[in-house]
């Protein structure tokens, strides 16, 4: 049938030209002057094929129906009868400690993470419990015992780093933050574990929007689930009134919350002087052992004030007495719009944490014109969510390329992206899609097998910043050749020595250094043999750290006098 359609579409393409559609007959004209290439034209044969025959196109591909059905993506794990216990509750409510203590108790377990701050947080624990525990991220594993012959029966993992081969049976996992089953982006890495994780008692962590859609799965696969409810430990305030724009109404314990990385330095740099108190800070972009030192700053009433985005929403214990959003609005996809009522709320509840020193958490805004919003987003019913997200996986693309021999795979992708058919459970992550087609096609000719240019498509890369898809170019282009990736081609791509920080665009540039050297070791997490000098990226990161967390702290003596004296 693919012969066939191949067959017809030569014979148009020859008998119509020029006539044939427009956008066709660019591409062909491109590809005579050597512009683009003659995979280009593959999307005009799908058409062409679907057109001609467009059930058996379909049927030939789910012929053995994998590609429309998640849970056969996972035979292994479907031979198990395993049961799900599903904590549903707000911030601040005990769910996550109450599957933990299940997880401590096992003989054999695993920890799926959002975060590696959390994954790292969870390892700690356990270890200082006295329960034996190892971590894997996708750019660190560390054993409890300390040595990689000695693995331990308990795993603390990311959850994009969870093993579904169904190999290794677990007694009981824990899957954290489970309503980001349903995020455009990283969905898919929580569908993966919820189908294909080998436990026999799973533990989901999450808020009460994901409960109907993880029963629809769960049920669907003949599994059993058990949904038990939380309500906070702790009252959250709603206060009546705002801060009313004045950086001197903040006191020790607040956290004021932005979602520009410049706007969150400017605002530093405001409260401490209005304030005289030290302030830390805390966003996506700072290095999680950073994030992790600021958040201790606080808790320690080093730095009594913080200023931070929604980074905070997840994976940082921080002892919060009053939230103030200094806006409600934050940019997405390069668009500005209101908060979700789900963020506000999950932002909300880091104030009055359990067994810190207050006995309740205080919302409020800076500015009085967001007060009406926020008390909307705060009382508004959130939508559950529908569906959990998918993307295609390695096997899956080596099935279609048996299809398509010769395809390269941003093509084989768009196939995927065309033909899947799955049922209302599950919805494409696009956005992640659009990120491997994009990076796959960049690196098209290279001549990298499809399992590399899958694990370069994957690859934690900032695609906001040329300096960091630069750096994973120079690695795939010399990883191509068969040589091995140097420390001194990871300096080079991250333009080692860097000037010292001076000003926030400093601090940047050390962020941006910090990202590709994560990357490295990611990569040297699943090819040790050609990333060769993870060393070199650990003792640059240490380097950067350094660099990074001194450019945070109180410079003068008058300063933390200052700051002593109104504490006081």
């Amino acid at each position: 049938m693919i012969k066939s359609a191949l067959k017809t579409f030569n014979k148009d393409v020859l008998q119509q030209f020029p006539t044939i559609d427009i956008n066709l007959s660019s591409v062909l004209f491109d590809i005579h002057n050597k512009k683009r290439s003659i995979d280009d034209l593959f999307p005009f044969f799908l058409d062409c094929a679907k057109s001609i025959y467009p059930d058996e196109l379909c049927e030939e591909l789910l012929s053995n129906n994998k590609l429309s059905c998640p849970p056969l993506w996972y035979l292994r794990t479907r031979k198990l009868k395993r049961r799900f216990v599903y904590h549903a509750g707000p911030t601040n409510s005990g769910k996550t400690h109450a599957a933990l203590e299940r997880y401590m108790s096992a003989e054999k377990a695993v920890y799926c993470a959002p975060l590696r701050m959390l994954a790292a947080e969870i390892y700690q624990r356990c270890n200082a419990k006295g329960v034996l525990c190892d971590m894997l991220t996708g750019e660190e594993q560390l054993f409890g015992s300390g040595s990689p012959d000695e693995p331990a029966n308990h795993l603390s993992c990311t959850v994009e780093m969870a093993d579904c081969s169904g190999y290794e049976i677990y007694d009981v996992a824990v899957i954290d933050e489970a309503q980001m089953i349903g995020n455009s982006e990283r969905g898919f890495a929580w569908t993966r574990v919820l189908l294909g994780l080998p436990a026999k008692e799973i533990h989901l962590c999450g808020s009460k929007i994901a409960v109907d859609v993880v029963k629809k799965i769960v049920t669907s696969i003949g599994e059993e689930i058990e949904v038990k409810y939380y309500d906070r430990l702790l009252p959250l305030v709603t206060l009546k009134d705002s801060l009313g724009g004045e950086f001197s109404k903040l006191r020790p314990g607040d956290c004021l919350v932005a979602f520009s990385r410049n706007n969150i330095f400017q605002l530093k740099a405001l409260v401490e002087q209005y304030t005289g108190y030290h302030c830390a800070v805390v966003y996506g972009g700072l290095p999680s052992v950073m994030r992790l030192k600021q958040a201790a700053m606080f808790n320690d009433k080093l730095s009594p004030v913080m200023v931070a985005s929604d980074a905070i929403g997840m994976g940082l214990n921080l002892n919060i007495r009053r939230i103030v959003f200094y806006s409600v609005e934050k940019f997405s996809e390069g668009e500005k719009s209101i908060l979700s009522s789900v963020d506000a709320k999950q932002i909300a509840g880091r104030a009055g944490r359990y067994q810190s020193q207050y006995d309740h958490g205080e919302v409020t805004t800076f500015f009085p014109k967001h007060m009406p919003i926020l008390k909307k987003l705060l009382s508004q019913k959130d939508n559950n969510i529908k569906q959990a997200g998918i993307s295609v996986s390695l096997e899956l693309l080596e099935e279609f390329a048996k299809e398509f021999p010769q395809t390269p795979m941003h093509q084989l992708l768009k196939v995927f992206e065309n033909v899947h058919q799955f049922d209302n459970n599950y919805f494409l992550c696009n956005g992640k899609l659009d990120e491997q087609k994009e990076i796959s096609y960049a690196l098209r000719n290279m001549g990298l097998s499809l399992e590399d240019l899958y694990m370069f498509s994957l690859a934690p890369v900032n695609y906001n910043s040329f300096v960091c898809t630069e750096a994973l170019h120079m690695f795939a282009r010399c990883y191509s050749e068969g040589k091995p990736v140097t420390g001194g081609l990871l300096r080079k791509a991250i333009g080692w020595p860097l000037p010292s920080v001076t000003a926030v665009a400093g601090l940047k540039l050390h962020e941006l250094a910090h990202e590709i050297t994560d990357l490295y070791l990611w990569l040297h997490m699943r090819r040790p043999e050609m990333f060769i000098h993870p060393g070199t990226a650990r003792v640059l990161q240490q380097h950067l750290v350094s660099t990074m967390n001194q450019s945070l702290l109180p410079h003068s003596k008058s300063h933390r006098k200052r700051h002593r004296h109104r504490h006081n």
